[in-house]
């Protein structure tokens, strides 16, 4: 008897409009560093509720790294965004 294997559940990443409104403009604006662009629509995709291996998959980055912004995110909101954040003590 074999049993159904059950795939661990998507994480929700939720945000205020006004924090989606702010991800879309920085995933938008030429002027902003190629990182940060990554980093907004990284959030982007996994507020319209893509996996983490789907987000690395079309971003063609690492899951670490997606894990790791979504993580950051979701503790700091978009001050996690920005680089040299620290989630863990040193």
């Amino acid at each position: 008897m074999s049993e159904a294997v059950r795939a661990r559940p998507i994480k929700v990443v939720t945000a205020r409009e006004d924090v989606r409104a702010e991800l879309e403009r920085r995933a938008k604006a030429s002027t902003s560093a190629h990182r940060d662009r990554l980093r907004a629509n990284i959030i982007l995709l996994r507020l319209h509720g893509l996996k983490i291996e789907d987000v690395a998959e079309r971003m063609r980055t690492s899951m670490p790294t997606v894990s790791t912004r979504s993580s950051r995110f979701e503790q700091f909101g978009l001050d996690g965004l920005a680089a040299g954040v620290q989630t863990r003590s040193i």
